[in-house]
Order: structure tokens, then C-alpha cells, then sequence
């Protein structure tokens, strides 16, 4: 399963299969083929998805930016301060740790959160909920336009790399993980945690769709994925409670821009119009 990135993308294409037929009631494989003519013929839906994708591309940007340029400017460690300020606690959520329970929080980690975010996505557009679609792609971005930052000029190495009493599990799971998830998630980009602040998104985002298993099963997943990253041993305490101040805000800003995009769609009358309009359209 984590032996090479082919057999991950195809695990994460079945769990998010899983999830669509939660998320709209229908056979998954006709939401994807419905999904894949919406990429060709659905223009908005197409921008979205393809800008969801660049968002990606620029925290990819950002661990360059990071190496290249800010190597010799930021030259302070947030870390010890973190650790200071809790002590051992993060420890705690290591105390009862079991192969089994490792597997189990590394399958979340790895592949439930990308699946439940695609899922979102596909399931919304599917459902054609445009105000769902247009608010998870807000908040999606606002999530990432916040950390940045945070990542730049703020550095907190992951937990374990300073806590003793913290092992990095994850990788007696997925051996790969520092070769294969380092090239998207930089040591030092702990704070906040973006497994966290991105999973509450999507609960926040389920619990307005007006379905309530999807609503529940994100839910569970959300606080799955915010334990199995202190599980882990990759977060900390603090970066968790940052990443679920960052998915509120993010949460709550997105839908007042939905809202205000609404407000000018209704103005204009021509969705379309209103489309291209739009500065990235």
C-alpha cells in the first residue's frame, strides 16, 4: 500500500470512492464520470478545481522560497519555545500506542485526508450546491494563505524532531514518509497544522450540506485526522489548537465572500457574466 505513490494515489482514489457514495447517494464511478465531463465542459467548475491544484503547487513554492531565500534572513527557532510552554503533554497521546492503532492512524493520516477533501469537492459539484463548491474553495485557500506565513517567519520544527519523549510512528508504517511527504510538508512547517486546520474545514463545510451521515462521517474523520497527527508524534498541542482557530476563521470568511459573490451574481442576473468577471476567470 505505501510501497510506491501508484498504489497510494489508487488506495486514495478507493477511499474517496467510498466516501462519494456517502456524499451523494449515487454509484461513485458515475460521479466521476460525471466529474470528468464537468473538468471538460464546466468551465467554473474546471477553474476551481485546477486552482485547488496551484494552491498545492505554492506550498510546494513555499518550501523553496523557504531554502533558497529565507535560509539566512529568519534565523530563529520557535521550537523550544513550544516545547517550554507544554512541557510533555503531547507524550500523552503516545502512552497507549500499539502497531495496530499506528496502522490505523497512519492509513487516516495518509489517505483518508486527501479523500475526504476530493470527496468534498466532487460530491458538492455532483450535487450541483454551487454555494458549497464556492465556499470550500474559499476556505481551502484561506486555510494555506494564512499558514504561509506562519511558515515563513514563524518556524516550529515537527514535535518529535525536539521532544525526546515523542517517537515520529509514522514512519514504521510508511518508510517513505520522510522521502516521499517531505517534498510537500517542510520539517518546519508545524505551526499550524494544516491536517487540522483543512479537516475541520471540511467537517464545518458537511455540517451546512444538509446531509447528516456525510455531516457525521466527516466529523469523526476530522477528529480522527487532528488525533492521528499528535498520534503520530508529528504536531504539536499548539499547532493543533492554531490549526482549529485557522479552520473557523477560514471557515467564516469563506462564506461571507459567498456571500458577497451572491450578492453581485444577483445584481448581474447572468451567472456567467458574473463568471468572467471574476479576476482568475
Amino acid at each position: 500500500m505505501y510501497d510506491s505513490l501508484i498504489n497510494m494515489s489508487i488506495t486514495v482514489l478507493l477511499v474517496g470512492m467510498g466516501l462519494l457514495w456517502v456524499a451523494t447517494g449515487k454509484e461513485p464511478w458515475k460521479v466521476l464520470w460525471f466529474t470528468m465531463k464537468d473538468l471538460f465542459t464546466d468551465h467554473p467548475f474546471r477553474m476551481t478545481f485546477l486552482l485547488m491544484i496551484a494552491v498545492l503547487m505554492v506550498n510546494k513554492l513555499e518550501l523553496v522560497i523557504e531554502r533558497e531565500l529565507m535560509g539566512s534572513l529568519v534565523t530563529w527557532d520557535i521550537t523550544p519555545y513550544i516545547h517550554f510552554l507544554e512541557g510533555n503533554v503531547g507524550s500523552l497521546f503516545q502512552a497507549w500506542a500499539a502497531p495496530w492503532t499506528t496502522e490505523i492512524f497512519t492509513f487516516i493520516y495518509v489517505f483518508v485526508y486527501p479523500a475526504v477533501i476530493g470527496a468534498s469537492l466532487i460530491g458538492y459539484n455532483f450535487n450541483r450546491d454551487s454555494v458549497l463548491v464556492r465556499t470550500l474553495f474559499y476556505a481551502f485557500v484561506l486555510n494555506y494563505l494564512f499558514a504561509l506565513p506562519f511558515y515563513l517567519f514563524f518556524p516550529v520544527k515537527e514535535a518529535w524532531t525536539h521532544n525526546q519523549d515523542i517517537k515520529l510512528l509514522i514512519d514504521t508504517v510508511y518508510p517513505a514518509y520522510h522521502t516521499q511527504y517531505r517534498l510537500v510538508s517542510g520539517l518546519d512547517n508545524s505551526f499550524p497544522s494544516l491536517h487540522t486546520s483543512v479537516s475541520v474545514t471540511m467537517a464545518l463545510l458537511a455540517g451546512i450540506s444538509g446531509r447528516r451521515v456525510w455531516a457525521w462521517l466527516v466529523g469523526i474523520f476530522a477528529l480522527l485526522t487532528v488525533f492521528s497527527t499528535l498520534y503520530l508524534g508529528i504536531h504539536w498541542v499548539s499547532d493543533v489548537v492554531a490549526g482549529v482557530g485557522l479552520a473557523v476563521t477560514s471557515f467564516l470568511l469563506a462564506r461571507v465572500l459567498v456571500e458577497k459573490d451572491y450578492r453581485i451574481l444577483a445584481a448581474k442576473k447572468s451567472f456567467a457574466s458574473w463568471v468572467r468577471n471574476l479576476p482568475f476567470f
